[in-house]
């Protein structure tokens, strides 16, 4: 479950037997050409993946494109039954573009695939910003239709 905030389209989607990717952008941009961007990824029959094991590994690719890496661990845990967790990483300057990444990051484990979520930034935001977009990424949460205990809200 993923709530949109108005103003953002989809930029592009791809799904492939084994992964969907969509990526959400404010009216105006581009999947090509972005200053922020929502990213969700489904990586089908990947239940078994670990949210902090996928966390630790986006900590270690960050850093090697970015030696100033900053890392920040938000939370994790259980929402509805399934293991997540939450980050933030930052890279002041990015060597290849030469400008700020900020991005949020949440990784949750469902019962028969794994889900990402990214709210990226090609700047650094300012603080009520970042605190605005944790709170949209605290909405996020897997749900199952088969499960009467992690049913899905309803018109979602």
């Amino acid at each position: 479950m993923i709530p949109i905030p108005k103003g953002f389209v989809v930029g592009s989607q791809n799904r492939t037997q084994d992964v969907l990717v969509v990526e959400w952008v404010p009216e105006g941009q581009s999947a090509e050409n972005w200053t922020d961007m929502i990213t969700m990824q489904t990586l089908y029959g990947r239940g078994d993946l670990k949210p902090f094991a996928f966390e630790k590994k986006m900590v270690s690719e960050w850093t090697i494109n970015c030696p100033a890496t900053k890392y920040q661990p938000i939370r994790d845990g259980v929402e509805n039954g399934y293991t997540f967790s939450f980050w933030l990483l930052s890279c002041e300057k990015n060597p290849k573009t030469g400008k700020p990444d900020f991005t949020m990051m949440k990784a949750m484990q469902g019962n028969d695939s794994f889900y990402t979520v990214q709210r990226a930034f090609k700047s650094q935001p300012a603080k009520d910003t970042v605190v605005n977009w944790s709170n949209f990424m605290s909405q996020i949460r897997v749900c199952d239709t088969r499960l009467p205990d992690r049913e899905c809200p309803k018109g979602n």
